[in-house]
């Protein structure tokens, strides 16, 4: 590890300072806004792990309306579209349920396909809004019947009035001025209103069926447990009055550790001491773990890959990240295929991004299907086998 001024001060602290705990690479599409290369760096003073990204705030911003990957209710997460999404959003509703009442505004900012709000109003008759970049996450909810604007917390829309319960959920870790966001979210709140803030929980990083470095991606820039979540609280004027970690299911069993935290407003929070985060050592750990995995499985694939034209199925962060740390960088690609329609038509590895119908037609002989799909790779196989049963296939 080795220290070094970062180019993003930390978002909890200010401290530029930085030790540097490893450097990611990304093959992003062409036209991303977001960067290739960033270095992950832990904070000496506050203890707290971030990427210290190059871009601006509104270089986010932009990527979240030209390349979101929640619009699309096929392939996203958020929108109660599948048996694991619509668990995960109940046991969610379940807990929050308390703090709701009839009639009470309540906002979800970044809500996607609003599958928490759906969720909630059917357990209380709440007067449910949500705000989101996306244009077609915000139709979509429009068309179901919920009030719902175009924004995000560097611009939120004017004049959408004020609520007694605001919802950061999956937000906080995409990004960059995290001070900034929760003044915005203050100028929402309503007297003695209440902010429940969900984030990944990085102290429960793990690779057990899940591929190397799955939690780092361009999008994941803020890497939060819940002592850092209280952290950022006091050093913004939000006292924490709750919280709760939770283990998302997600399909075949797979784990996602979570966080979450109510917080109200509170000028007296920032005389309070903010919680040791203690996080550097843990994410130092599963970096190395990954490096591990990743050796382990390069010289397979590089048997399998290096010497046969290749289909990618996937354009997200799996292909993002193996396309630049792994054999897969000098391999032959002759397709890239997506269920996402928003990555459809954009270039990506070389290639134009297609559907599988059309993608898998007319290949060259001995072609080898790689599916790049951290959670849905076997569905994925299943479905290659059903399209074309004597195509290959691998899972990296």
């Amino acid at each position: 590890m080795n220290e070094k001024t970062a180019s993003r001060p930390c978002p909890v602290c200010n401290e530029t300072r930085v030790e540097v705990l490893h450097r990611l690479h990304f093959h992003l599409a062409r036209g991303t806004p977001l960067p290739e290369a960033y270095d992950l760096v832990s904070c000496p003073r506050c203890g707290f792990v971030y990427a210290d990204t190059p871009k601006s705030q509104a270089d986010y911003d932009r990527y979240y309306v030209e390349f979101s990957r929640y619009e699309d209710a096929a392939t996203a997460s958020g929108g109660a579209d599948n048996e694991a999404d619509l668990h995960r959003l109940e046991e969610t509703a379940r807990w929050l349920e308390k703090y709701m009442a009839p009639q009470m505004r309540v906002l979800d900012i970044g809500c996607g396909n609003g599958g928490l709000l759906k969720t909630l109003s059917k357990r209380t008759p709440i007067r449910a809004s949500g705000i989101d970049p996306a244009p077609r996450c915000v139709q979509r909810l429009i068309a179901e019947g919920f009030s719902a604007h175009q924004g995000h917390l560097g611009h939120l829309p004017e004049n959408c009035g004020t609520y007694d319960f605001i919802i950061l959920s999956h937000v906080l870790e995409h990004v960059v001025d995290l001070s900034g966001a929760l003044l915005a979210v203050r100028r929402l709140l309503a007297p003695q209103g209440k902010l429940y803030v969900e984030t990944p929980d990085a102290s429960r990083y793990h690779l057990e069926d899940l591929p190397p470095f799955y939690f780092f991606d361009p999008e994941h820039i803020n890497h939060f447990d819940t002592a850092s979540l209280k952290a950022l609280g006091v050093k913004n004027a939000w006292r924490t009055t709750d919280c709760v970690e939770k283990t998302i299911l997600l399909p075949r069993n797979r784990c996602y550790p979570a966080a979450g935290l109510i917080l109200e407003a509170d000028a007296s929070a920032f005389a309070q001491e903010g919680e040791s985060i203690a996080l550097k050592e843990k994410i130092a750990a599963y970096v190395d773990a990954s490096l591990q995995k990743l050796h382990n499985a390069k010289t397979s694939l590089a048997d399998a890959v290096l010497h046969r034209p290749i289909v990618l199925w996937g354009a997200g962060s799996q292909a993002q990240r193996l396309l630049e740390n792994s054999p897969l960088k000098e391999a032959r690609i002759v397709a890239v295929v997506d269920r996402d329609t928003n990555k459809q038509g954009k270039f990506f590895a070389h290639c134009v991004v297609q559907s599988p119908e059309e993608g898998l037609r007319q290949l060259p002989e001995n072609t080898l299907v790689v599916i790049c799909a951290a959670i849905h790779a076997e569905t994925i196989r299943d479905e290659v086998a059903t399209m074309n049963a004597r195509l290959p296939c691998l899972i990296p």
